[in-house]
Order: structure tokens, then C-alpha cells, then sequence
């Protein structure tokens, strides 16, 4: 029953049906029980447009078929008509730095920057003037890494590269897995409890037939953490952007369900240094606030002072605060924020830690002569 359930979730999070901005419904009728019918003999016929874009570093195949049987390019050349007559079934070819492939009788064909149902088209029309009646198939075989920026409230962000598919071999057969926007999320670090995934926006290339230029949609990304629904896991292209607002009050429902899916690592890393019983760098739950972190490290020492909290921010900037320890602080407040990974705490010294220090300094030449105390009367008498 267990592995039924998760099988469920697996399948929901890889294969429901998406289009930009919206839910994709086929046929949508409804039966004598009042239920929704998705399905009927037409749906074995669906064709979908293919809107990714190709670029640099994808390897495509391309097929060429006609009327005819098939024979290779140059053999069967009908000098009545000038044209040849059938292509050969197939070429394997990797889009060129400078976006190019290499086809027969057409040679060098700048394809960058052209969806695949674009080419497609570009493509038979161009061999119209060698080949009856072409017939063009292009497909993916080797997708190129994709590289997506990351912005707003997130652990890390910034552009992030992932694989452009996975495949895992099923018998004879291989199966190919596209990163979606959950992969992506997970290699920036996951969310912090200000996420607000309600409202996560995404722009995008969009393909020259429709102007070029950019496209956005935005999603409810809450669904899929809580129970697995699919709907708002797209698929990522390269080039997409993620922006990710910042809620005025932290969410701590929603780090559970990042933790619970293993969109979030559990635990950061935090420097904790100066006047605590026990420095160290520690691990703590990214639900983590100051104050965890100097009740983990032992606490203040009894010379210490205020906390100096410094964190390094995305775009290169110092988050730097004085903070003057409150044991009942509000957990997310200014004096006792949430944690992030590598943010570094440093307990100073007290006034009167300072100046015990000093006066170990000033008592080492006197020591033999001299008293503490006896220092102590001398500086006082100054």
C-alpha cells in the first residue's frame, strides 16, 4: 500500500500534464455519475507542439522521410523533375557554437534559437526543392544543461546549472526525467521561512513564431509540498528565471513540508565564536534562531556583552547587527532572526570583561611584586 502511495506521488511529480500557465484538460466531458471523462480514441492521436528551444550543445536527430521508399541522398535523383526522391531515414547532429548543423543538399543550416516544431516546418520547406513531398521529424537525443536564475527570497540565489535530463534504463529501453522547478529549488539551497510559494513567478524565452521575446506565468507551489500535487511542478528550460517574494511574516508550516518532501537540507552550518562556553562551527535545524545557536554552543560566558551578527547577502552585501541578548526574544525578530547557512555570530566581551582583561595585561609586569588588589588601589589612586 505504501509503495502504491509513493509510486502515486512519483508519478504525479514527473508526468502530469502541464501547459504554460494553465492546466491542460483533454476532452473535458462528463459522464451520467456527473465525473469528468479525460479520455477517448482521440487521445492516442494528440499531437503536442514542442516549444523547446534549441541552442547550443543540444545533439538533434533529424528525420527526413517521403512518399517514396527510402534510399540515401544522391541515389535516386529524377533529372525530369530535378528532384531527388527520398532522403535517407535519419541524421544524428550537434547544434555548433555558432548554432549550426550540417544536412545533406542543404549544408550548413543555422538552427539556434528555433523550437523544434519551428524546425520542423523551416526544414520541409526548405526541402521541398530536392524532395517530394518531404516529411520532417526532429527530436532531442542528447538534451544540454540548463542553466536557471534564482531570485527573491531563497537560501541561495543566483543561476544554478542542471543536467537537461536524466535517464534511468528500463530493460532495453531508457527513460528520460526533465529537472523541474522543484530540482531547481532544491539545488538553490530550498526555502526559508519567509518563501512565499503561493505566488512563485516564472519567465521565460518564448519561441520566435510568437514574437520572441519573454513569457511569465505565475503557480501556487504550496500544493505540491503538502500532498504531492504535480500541476505546479513544470518543467525548467534554460534561460528561465524564478522569482520568489518574501512574505512579511515567517512561514514555519511550510519549512515542515520542505523538510518532510527533501525539497530543504535539514541542517545549515552557523560560525559561533567569542565569549560562549563552547565556540564552534555547528550544525543546526534550518529552523534555527540565534538563540538556538548560543544555547548550542553553551551559552554566554559571564564576561560577555552584546552579539555581533554578520551575514554575507545574495547580491554581495552585509547584513551586520548589534544585538543585545533577550532571552525571550521573539523567535524571526530583529534581535533573534532566522538562521541561514554560514552566517556568523560573535559574542564580544562586557565592559567589565574588558576590563578584566586589561587588567590581566596590566598586572603580569607586577605580578611578583604587587597584589591584585594592590594594582587595583594603584589605578584608582591615578
Amino acid at each position: 500500500m505504501k509503495i502504491n502511495r509513493f509510486l502515486g506521488i512519483f508519478l504525479s511529480l514527473f508526468f502530469y500534464p502541464v501547459v504554460w500557465g494553465s492546466v491542460q484538460f483533454e476532452n473535458n466531458k462528463e459522464d451520467k455519475f456527473g465525473k469528468t471523462n479525460l479520455l477517448d480514441i482521440n487521445y492516442l492521436n494528440k499531437q503536442k507542439l514542442n516549444n523547446y528551444i534549441l541552442e547550443t550543445g543540444d545533439r538533434i536527430n533529424v528525420e527526413v522521410k517521403s512518399d517514396e521508399s527510402y534510399v540515401n541522398f544522391g541515389v535516386n535523383f529524377n533529372s525530369s523533375s530535378n528532384q531527388f526522391n527520398s532522403p535517407p531515414s535519419s541524421m544524428s547532429q550537434l547544434i555548433s557554437g555558432e548554432g549550426k548543423i550540417t544536412l545533406p543538399l542543404l549544408d550548413e543550416v543555422y538552427v539556434e534559437n528555433l523550437s523544434i516544431s519551428e524546425l520542423n516546418d523551416l526544414l520541409e520547406k526548405a526541402y521541398k526543392t530536392y524532395i517530394k513531398s518531404p516529411k520532417v521529424k526532429v527530436r532531442v537525443i542528447d538534451y544540454r544543461p540548463i542553466k536557471v536564475l534564482v531570485q527573491g527570497e531563497i537560501a541561495n540565489p543566483g543561476f544554478h546549472t542542471l543536467d537537461g535530463y536524466r535517464s534511468l534504463r528500463d530493460g532495453e529501453n531508457y527513460i528520460s526525467f526533465f529537472p523541474k522547478l522543484f530540482d531547481v529549488l532544491r539545488e538553490a539551497g530550498g526555502i526559508t521561512p519567509y518563501s512565499d510559494l503561493t505566488n512563485i513567478q516564472i519567465v521565460r524565452k518564448d519561441t520566435l513564431s510568437n514574437g520572441g521575446g519573454k513569457k511569465e506565468t505565475t503557480l501556487n507551489f504550496s500544493e505540491i509540498l503538502k500532498d504531492g500535487d504535480g500541476k505546479a511542478n513544470l518543467r525548467m528550460y534554460d534561460s528561465d528565471v524564478v522569482i520568489i517574494k518574501k512574505l512579511k511574516e515567517p512561514n514555519t508550516k511550510s519549512l515542515e513540508y520542505a523538510f518532510s518532501s527533501n525539497l530543504n537540507n535539514k541542517l545549515i552550518e552557523v560560525i559561533v565564536s567569542g565569549n560562549v562556553n563552547k565556540p564552534n562551527t555547528v550544525k543546526l535545524s534550518r529552523t534555527s534562531t540565534l538563540n538556538d545557536a548560543l544555547l548550542f554552543t553553551g551559552g554566554k560566558t559571564i564576561t560577555s556583552g552584546n552579539i555581533k551578527f554578520i551575514r554575507i547577502q545574495s547580491n554581495g552585501g552585509i547584513d551586520s547587527r548589534v544585538i543585545s541578548y533577550r532571552k525571550n526574544a521573539k523567535r524571526g525578530s530583529y534581535s533573534n532572526p532566522y538562521l541561514k547557512n554560514r552566517d556568523l555570530i560573535f559574542v564580544d566581551e562586557s565592559l567589565y570583561g574588558k576590563s578584566m582583561t586589561l587588567l590581566s595585561v596590566l598586572t603580569r609586569p607586577f605580578s611578583e611584586i604587587l597584589s591584585t588588589y594592590g594594582v587595583i588601589k594603584a589605578i584608582e589612586a591615578l
